[in-house]
């Protein structure tokens, strides 16, 4: 009995130390992996990197600060793929940044942009801080086409917000009796500043009124030669009173033109193909002087034109209703005494130079529908003016017979035109309608 016991105690002694070196094996394993754990952990770099421990008294996140030295060791860096060491060899200078090439793809970016529509700037210009300004910059190789080709001239014009509205007004009342657009002339343009500055310098000076501000003597100061060809080429307008941008001037001074007699024709020349521009005023804005080359940029006359420009034209829509809307024309194309503010809208058909007409009428209807269906038409007394029989023995006259109703035109009315004549010994005839405006 007592051996069995001593038996049994010896077996639970032997099992017991086996228990004790298996628990010693497995905490020995696991202390060596959480040893390699720990050697891979995020802590033990900060260990590393700032010389703390966690759980460190008077750091309440477990971590103290980095240092300066820490932040810049833990900042991502890029680093390039390792390469094969190269030999070393002298290093090339860096390339120096080529102005001209960069110069060159500027300007055809921006002669691709120019070339592109785009909406037009309908601001008016006390809202700009300065007018814009339309350039087209050519390639380098046309420079010698530049100074040999007017057209290449034309393309050449800085045009200010003005110069756009004035040529925006002459192409779109060319374009009202199927006339082709013009362009500005640079050249030209310059002959026409130059004289509407000289204008504005001599001011109430004899030579420069009426007919004489189409001319300039050298012996006044601002004389010019090309201010003097200018002048003796161009329409001019003359204004005192306080004339804004806003309100349409010096653009406005196309209206005026057209609602004449001889400065109407040489706008609606089918010829016409370049014009300058140019306009001065008085430091206070209140007189102006608006000059625009009419004559130089005329190409020769096409021989395979027969139809004549009329003006206004069939079934033309808001016609103003006085004669320079209120203004003189210079030469006066009324009988002598006769005040031009109180005359109707002119009528105007030019035929080409080179075709005789003969034995020229114009009537003048107003069409009034008092009882609807029937129409009333009823005659408007004009003067007119025809090649055999011209109003003023001027060459503005060309081959035109003009119409002026002696009274204002009645608004939003209906009027209707027959001009009769001979043209090349047959007997011509053509009859047409047009509406006036409100006001």
């Amino acid at each position: 009995m007592n051996r069995s016991r001593a038996g049994l105690v010896a077996a639970l002694g032997v099992l017991g130390s086996v228990l004790v070196i298996v628990v010693a094996v497995a905490i020995a394993v696991r202390l060596s992996s959480s040893d390699a754990k720990r050697l891979s952990s995020p802590e033990l770099a900060q260990e590393k990197q700032t010389g703390s421990k966690p759980g460190e008294p008077n750091d309440p996140m477990g971590q103290k600060p980095p240092t300066d030295e820490a932040k810049a060791q833990s900042r991502p860096v890029l680093q390039m793929p390792e390469s094969s060491p190269a030999k070393e060899g002298p290093k090339e200078a860096p390339e120096r940044f080529d102005f001209d090439k960069a110069k060159e793809r500027l300007e055809a970016r921006e002669r691709k942009r120019m070339e592109q529509p785009g909406p037009e700037d309908k601001r008016r210009p006390e809202q700009m801080s300065e007018p814009p300004v339309v350039v087209k910059l050519p390639p380098k190789e046309n420079s010698r086409n530049l100074q040999e080709n007017p057209q290449e001239r034309a393309k050449q014009a800085k045009l200010s917000y003005a110069d756009q509205a004035i040529l925006k007004k002459i192409n779109a009342y060319r374009k009202q009796v199927g006339l082709g657009s013009v362009t500005v002339d640079a050249e030209l343009s310059e002959g026409c500043m130059a004289h509407a500055k000289y204008l504005v310098q001599h001011d109430g000076e004899p030579s420069t009124t009426g007919l004489g501000c189409h001319t300039e003597h050298p012996d006044l100061v601002g004389f010019t030669e090309k201010g003097e060809r200018a002048a003796k080429a161009a329409i001019i307008s003359s204004s005192k009173g306080s004339r804004l941008p806003s309100l349409g001037w010096p653009a406005s001074s196309v209206d005026g033109w057209m609602a004449t007699f001889f400065h109407r024709l040489p706008i609606l020349d089918p010829s016409l193909k370049r014009i300058g521009i140019g306009y001065a005023t008085t430091a206070q804005g209140i007189y102006w002087q608006v000059v625009v080359d009419i004559k130089s940029g005329v190409a020769q006359e096409s021989k395979d034109r027969r139809e004549p420009v009329v003006y206004p034209s069939e079934n033309q829509k808001d016609v103003p209703l006085t004669f320079s809307l209120g203004c003189i024309e210079e030469p006066n194309p009324l009988p002598l005494g006769y005040n031009p503010t109180r005359c109707g809208y002119p009528v105007t058909v030019t035929f080409p130079d080179s075709i005789r007409v003969e034995d020229a009428n114009a009537t003048l209807e107003w069409v009034s529908a008092r009882k609807l269906p029937d129409f009333v038409m009823t005659a408007v007394p004009v003067w007119l003016s025809t090649p055999e029989k011209p109003a003023y023995t001027f060459e503005a006259q060309h081959n035109t017979v003009c119409a002026i109703p002696k009274d204002m035109l009645q608004p939003l009315a209906t009027y209707r035109v027959t001009v009769r004549g001979k043209v090349k010994g047959v007997r011509w005839e053509k009859t047409w309608k047009f509406t006036t405006a409100a006001r």
